[in-house]
């Protein structure tokens, strides 16, 4: 079964670090020219990523900071998916 579930989950992890890279450059873009073209704090929209990220994972109850998110002219849904990708199924036990 080990081996089993290794074919599985490296496959898995080859395709979606590409898409993790994407996604982070598009967030990271997003974030430095827009921010600094508006004056708005990075850190306050990376504090905002974060909630956002515990709101989807469904370990924070967080419905304030997923509509507030997607009013920012900074977010971008398509990297902030992308970008936690290949931590998927990390935290899971492995025996």
């Amino acid at each position: 079964m080990k081996l089993l579930s290794w074919l599985v989950y490296v496959p898995l992890q080859i395709v979606a670090l590409p898409l993790a890279i994407v996604g982070a450059s598009l967030v990271a873009y997003r974030q430095l020219i827009v921010s600094r073209r508006l004056g708005v704090s990075q850190t306050a929209i990376e504090i905002l990523n974060g909630r956002w990220t515990l709101h989807v994972f469904g370990l924070r109850d967080d419905p304030g900071a997923a509509q507030a998110r997607t009013r920012a002219p900074q977010h971008v849904h398509v990297g902030s998916v992308a970008r936690p990708l290949p931590a998927v199924g990390q935290g899971q036990d492995r025996r």
